[in-house]
Order: structure tokens, then C-alpha cells, then sequence
């Protein structure tokens, strides 16, 4: 009689393969975890300092005010003279801008980001002084306020504080028309992690206009 010989695994190897792999696991899963939360701090801050250099530039180009500002604060997609967003939530106090900014030119001086602005101010059909707000000579109804949009989109908290107010409700940064900034600002980015585990970033923007990021701060 022949025998045949059937490959496989044994109790003892299944059970030796398993303990290996959850050891592997069990240094892999953190440092994955660690690098990801890494990443989320580095794009957002790289996306507010994108904002704010194009924020600049536009406003030296248009020669205007323009202004780079919380998304739950200042868009006003209903053109209805109120914050779209959970501006006066708790959860907003000290983090301003992590669901996002937006860069725009208040041409209507409501103080939010309207998707158009009407130059008709009042209603009477015709061009006044001072209501030709993108300067081609015509009356219109719908003049583009939103330059661009940046949603940020991981867990990062970004805690601003803006001439020395830590408000959401004060959650802008205007810039003026020769690319200084109208006053000064600090945007903490941080996230859940304790605090002696990891660097945070630091925003700070003087009233040149010019942000500059420690990379390797401490965070609350």
C-alpha cells in the first residue's frame, strides 16, 4: 500500500503564524495611526497658508481688501446675511477654522462670503457712486465674491487667535490692498494626542501679511 503525504499546518504552527502576525499588528497599528494624524497637520496647515498667500496676491492685484475666512463663520451660500455653519457652536471656540476658509472679497460689506454680490444696493435700477463694485461700468446682479474655497477635510483642530481675540465669531483675516495684513494672528493646529507625543504647528502672521510655521510646537 502507498502513502501519501499531505502538506499543511500543524495546531502548533497555525497558532505560532497568529501570535506573530498580532505582535506585528500591535507595533504597526500606532505608528500608522501616528503618521496619518502627522499628515492631517501638515496638509491643513499647508492649505491656511496657501489661503493666505493667495489672500495677498489678490488683494495687491485688485487693489481691495480681500479676506481669509472661516468657513463656519463667514460663507453665506443663501445670500442671507447670516453663517451658513455651527459658527456659535461650543465645539467652534477653539477651532475656528478646522472645517475650512474661504477667500473672498466682501464687495457688499456684509461681513460674510456671498456667493454674488447685487451692485443695485438701492434697488433703484441704476449705477450710484460707489455701487459699480467690479469697476466695468455696469449695473450687476451678480458679481462673484468667492475667490476660492479650501475645505479641510481630517481631524486637525486649528484654534486662531486674531488680533488678540480667540472668538469664532472674529475667525478672519483681512488683507489690504498693499499686502499687509490688518492686524496680527496666531493658528494653533493640533489634534487629540497628548501633547508630549507629538509636534504641533503654529501659524503667526505679523501685519506685514506674511505668515511664517513652527513646525515643532507645543501644544495645549
Amino acid at each position: 500500500m502507498n502513502r501519501q503525504n499531505h502538506a499543511g499546518f500543524t495546531i502548533i504552527e497555525l497558532m505560532l503564524t497568529i501570535a506573530i502576525a498580532a505582535v506585528l499588528l500591535a507595533v504597526a497599528v500606532p505608528s500608522y495611526t501616528n503618521m496619518v494624524l502627522n499628515n492631517c497637520l501638515t496638509t491643513k496647515t499647508n492649505q491656511l497658508v496657501s489661503a493666505m498667500q493667495l489672500a495677498r496676491s489678490t488683494a495687491v492685484t485688485f487693489r481691495d481688501d480681500v479676506t481669509v475666512g472661516s468657513i463656519s463663520c463667514q460663507l453665506d451660500e443663501d445670500n442671507n446675511n447670516a453663517a451658513d455653519g455651527s459658527c456659535a457652536t461650543s465645539d467652534r471656540q477653539n477651532d475656528e477654522f478646522g472645517e475650512g476658509v474661504v477667500v473672498y472679497r466682501d464687495l457688499d460689506g456684509d461681513g460674510f462670503a456671498d456667493l454674488e454680490a447685487d451692485e443695485d444696493a438701492d434697488g433703484d435700477g441704476v449705477l450710484d457712486p460707489g455701487e459699480d463694485l467690479n469697476g466695468n461700468g455696469v449695473l450687476d446682479d451678480d458679481v462673484p465674491e468667492i475667490i476660492r474655497r479650501f475645505n479641510f477635510n481630517c481631524a486637525a483642530t486649528m484654534n486662531s487667535t486674531i488680533n488678540g481675540t480667540a472668538t469664532a465669531a472674529t475667525a478672519a483675516i483681512v488683507y489690504q490692498s498693499n499686502g499687509a495684513a490688518d492686524g496680527g494672528a496666531t493658528i494653533e493646529v493640533c489634534d487629540s494626542r497628548d501633547s508630549a507625543s507629538y509636534d504641533g504647528k503654529l501659524i503667526t502672521l505679523t501685519t506685514t501679511g506674511r505668515p511664517t510655521t513652527d513646525t515643532d510646537h507645543t501644544c495645549p
